[in-house]
């Protein structure tokens, strides 16, 4: 396929459309509190790992790894994407 425009890019049309409320404060504060809640997760994964606390609420080094540590790290690895 073959397209054809000037040296200028004139022909070359471009589609914009707004999306009404895409930067709300609302959806800044909801994205901060998943990036919260996903450090907290990724934090008590390898707390359950190492044997460490690296959270200063609760004690999730006595959390074993495989099944409990495994999972939070696996739901934080699906959140990032």
């Amino acid at each position: 396929m073959v397209i054809l425009m000037n040296k200028d890019f004139s022909s070359l049309s471009r589609i914009e459309q707004k999306i009404n409320g895409s930067r709300k404060l609302s959806n800044y504060i909801v994205g901060g509190m998943l990036t919260i809640g996903g450090v907290g997760f990724i934090l008590a994964s390898i707390s359950s790992y190492t044997g460490k606390d690296f959270l200063p609420l609760g004690n999730p080094s006595t959390l074993l790894f495989v099944p409990q540590g495994l999972i939070m790290g696996h739901m934080v690895l699906l959140q990032i994407y």
